[in-house]
């Protein structure tokens, strides 16, 4: 039993020095790369403080480059028992990539690198976890905790890059260049390892037959699968009694109601306008068709589906809904349930005119089986970039794929199912919503172009896509839009793409990659989110203080007011407006009311006007006048004036005060006062600031604009509202943080938090009303729902015969 334990031992070291040299050059290459790149963009910098900060990465990755290496092999040894310590810890998620709080932008480059190995690697990673469950003697290993697997090599690098000098965007780049490196060194690493487990006897013959992860597999042809069964050219014969009921119950020129089964099951089939019918043996055949020829064109060798039908046929068969109808059993939402039946109708019913439908008109039976639409699809896919987004690109794709199957299995008229049909034209009107809807960013568009092929892909083969609210395709759409809605404008609209590029690069035909890439968009938008609020409470608590200082000068206004005489020297007024003011206004914010220095400023304010009115100048005596004139020096030294100035207004003051105290029968004139060049640009610009009227004070509002802002003054925090900028409708989405009933302001953010902008209510009600301001309605969850209501209301006219409701894009 010893002997065992030292013999693993012993395995697990040769293991961990293969996996140690292999991943360890591949960091120090990565770190060489790094390098290199960071100081070709420093040389390239758009400007001294970029370039500044690229130099100091760059010096700091030539510095630090050998200990981050030794650091890297110390966290390799590390890495087998950290591995299975977080394996038989039940309670952990089992990611193993990067600790929480690093930047989101460096976990999701490991997250990548970690698939990216995953699926270039798969043949040689599954083995190798069955075969180390074994030597670990640990069942609970999978690719998130297994030694040696992707997953360790990001543990160990991000380990190493924690509490490291280096800033997010370098930690990303040696992230990438790393992937590039493993990507290369990987499969002779995993070889070596798996070829030594196999020497020492463990699972030596193991040979699992492995798919590549990123190859769906193709789904066994059920026998009992509806939609197999209808393109499998399984054709139910019709009865003479059938057609004869089918054409006197169908009414002349439309499609029998809703009421009436489903075409192509028993009971209900297409029923073409006819007054009577001739006979003849084995049946009747409708007087429309009389005359035309009911024989059918061979198929095409290898074809596969039922044979495509003349021009001018006999009658025909509706497409079969049966897997619709499977489909919709299995649809707990009635708003699915009821959309995809109205379009199933207008699917099947058949062509106008005299109820003969050519080939042209795709009124013929379905003949693609759903694994053949899938691998068109999957051919289609690395093209899709070239695909508009929404209807016009659906019909397209749809257009694109039918011609790809005829070509691949030489079907002459390649006809869809009604389920797959009604998929995309659902998909095609749900996109064109997105597209149409002015609160959503346009931009996201590119992003949604990307999983256009992808979504429907998912769509077409999981129903539960229309149906469940929870479904990861469905969701990743949703979180996108909701993105460009709330994001309207940002750079996030272009952060956006990197994941949906996640899942084109990851997907497999099923909603996996949708549910990966969606979890990593809500930890970003997450942390956006959060980085937005930090952001935006900055400027919230600077408006806050703001209004804290406009109500202490109107405090000190009050005050200073009661003390201006009509005859007081116009100095003297400066230094109370420019001086006293300024300095009480601080002394109020930082000490308070019942502090001993606001009142000693309150009583210098009543002496300085009482040492410059004659009728009261002899109440003061020579000390209380000392103690005001030096009061006021102290006050222009706090407020930052000038020795020079501080002297030209203390003489001032002084000639004033002995002015005022004279006791001649005959007052002798106002002496002249030098002048203080510091008051003159304060002046200018007050007045310059009392010039620029706003709109609310030179009218008052109307009644229409009193409404608006009664409804403005009731809004909350976070409402948004687009800015219009020209006459070419530019705008600029903000978002309100805060307002103030005293001071009848609202402070508005970017919605990253930056950029405030100042308005008073007022204003913002008249420009309302103008339409030079727009309120965006909130924003709520479910667009996807909602859309699907929408289109249902346009569907119900169509649906009672009066209007065409699904016109050609």
């Amino acid at each position: 039993m010893q002997r065992q334990t030292i013999d693993s031992g012993a395995l697990v070291n040769q293991c961990l020095a293969i996996f140690t040299q292999s991943t360890s050059d591949a960091f120090s290459k990565a770190l060489d790369a790094t390098a290199k790149e960071v100081f070709t963009k420093a040389q390239n910098a758009f400007s001294n403080q970029e370039e500044q900060i690229l130099f100091e990465q760059y010096n700091k990755l030539l510095a630090d480059a050998g200990r981050l290496v030794q650091r890297f092999q110390t966290h390799c040894r590390r890495m087998p028992e950290a591995m299975l310590e977080q394996a038989r810890d039940e309670g952990m998620s089992g990611s193993l990539s990067l600790v929480d709080d690093e930047e989101l932008e460096v976990s999701l480059g490991f997250s990548q690198m970690e698939t990216q190995l995953e699926v270039r690697q798969y043949a040689e990673i599954f083995p190798l976890e069955k075969r180390l469950s074994l030597l670990f003697k640990t069942a609970g290993l999978d690719k998130n905790n297994m030694p040696f697997g992707p997953a360790a090599i990001s543990w160990v690098c991000g380990k190493t890059l924690e509490g490291s000098r280096l800033n997010t965007h370098t930690k990303t780049r040696v992230v990438s260049h790393l992937a590039k490196r493993m990507n290369k060194n990987a499969q002779a690493m995993y070889k070596q390892i798996n070829n030594l487990l196999i020497g020492a006897g463990i699972l030596p013959n193991y040979k699992p037959d492995i798919k590549n992860p990123a190859k769906r597999e193709e789904k066994k042809k059920d026998p009992n699968d509806p939609r197999a069964a209808e393109a499998s050219g399984i054709i139910r014969s019709v009865s003479s009694e059938e057609l004869h009921q089918a054409a006197s119950q169908a009414p002349v020129g439309g499609f029998p109601g809703a009421e009436r089964p489903f075409p192509g099951t028993p009971g209900g089939v297409s029923g073409h306008p006819a007054s009577h019918s001739t006979g003849g043996a084995g049946g009747s055949v409708p007087a429309s068709s009389a005359g035309y020829s009911s024989a059918t064109p061979a198929q095409p060798s290898g074809a596969t589906g039922a044979p495509a039908p003349a021009a001018g046929a006999g009658p025909r068969v509706t497409p079969s809904r049966s897997f619709l109808d499977q489909a919709m059993a299995g649809f707990s939402n009635q708003t699915t349930r009821k959309l995809f039946d109205a379009l199933a109708q207008q699917h099947s019913a058949p062509p106008p005119g005299n109820g003969m439908a050519p080939p042209s008109s795709g009124f013929i039976k379905p003949n693609v089986e759903p694994a053949t639409l899938d691998r068109a699809l999957e051919r289609f896919t690395p093209k899709q970039t070239d695909l508009p987004v929404g209807r016009e690109g659906i019909q397209q794709l749809k257009k694109e794929v039918l011609n790809d199957i005829k070509n691949q299995t030489g079907l002459f008229y390649p006809k869809l199912g009604a389920y797959e049909e009604s998929a995309l034209d659902v998909m095609g009107m749900v996109l064109d919503e997105v597209r149409q809807t002015e609160t959503i960013d346009p931009r996201v568009m590119v992003s949604i172009g990307k999983v256009q092929v992808p979504l429907v892909r998912v769509a077409i083969n999981e129903p539960a896509f229309f149906d469940e609210q929870t479904h990861p395709a469905r969701q990743f759409l949703e979180t996108i839009v909701g993105a460009a809605q709330r994001w309207y404008g940002s750079k996030v609209i272009e952060d956006l793409d990197k994941f949906s590029h996640m899942v084109t690069h990851n997907f497999d035909g099923s909603s996996r990659a949708f549910a990966e890439a969606g979890d990593d968009l809500q930890k970003f938008l997450r942390m956006t989110e959060i980085k937005s609020r930090k952001a935006e409470s900055k400027w919230v608590k600077a408006a806050q203080g703001k209004e804290k200082l406009e109500l202490a000068r109107n405090e000190v206004d009050a005050l200073i007011n009661r003390y201006l005489r009509v005859d007081m020297a116009d100095f003297l007024k400066n230094l109370l407006e420019l001086v006293v003011k300024d300095s009480m206004t601080l002394t109020l914010l930082r000490e308070g009311p019942d502090s001993q220095q606001w009142k000693m400023q309150v009583k210098a304010v009543q002496a300085l006007s009482h040492m410059t009115d004659p009728s009261e100048a002899g109440q003061i005596s020579k000390t209380e006048r000392t103690t005001v004139i030096k009061e006021l020096g102290k006050m222009m030294d706090q407020l930052g004036f000038s020795a020079k100035d501080k002297q030209a207004s203390l003489a001032n003051l002084e000639k004033c005060a002995q002015w005022a105290q004279q006791t001649n029968e005959i007052p002798e004139p106002e002496p002249d006062y030098g002048e203080v060049s510091a008051f003159n640009p304060l002046l200018n610009k007050r007045k310059a600031q009392q010039k620029k009227k706003t709109i609310e004070e030179l009218r008052p509002l109307n009644d229409e604009e009193n409404a608006m802002l009664a409804k403005l003054r009731l809004l909350p925090f976070g409402s948004l509202f687009d800015f219009i900028q020209n006459q070419q409708m530019d705008k600029i989405r903000y978002k309100l943080s805060w307002l103030s009933p005293v001071s009848n302001k609202a402070l508005f953010v970017t919605l990253t938090g930056n950029a405030p902008m100042e308005r008073s209510l007022n204003s913002l009600a008249i420009d309302m009303v103008r339409g030079t301001v727009i309120y965006v309605k909130p924003i709520t969850e479910g667009f996807f729902e909602r859309t699907l209501k929408k289109i249902m209301e346009s569907l119900r006219f169509g649906s009672e015969g009066t209007k065409n409701v699904m016109p050609a894009p």
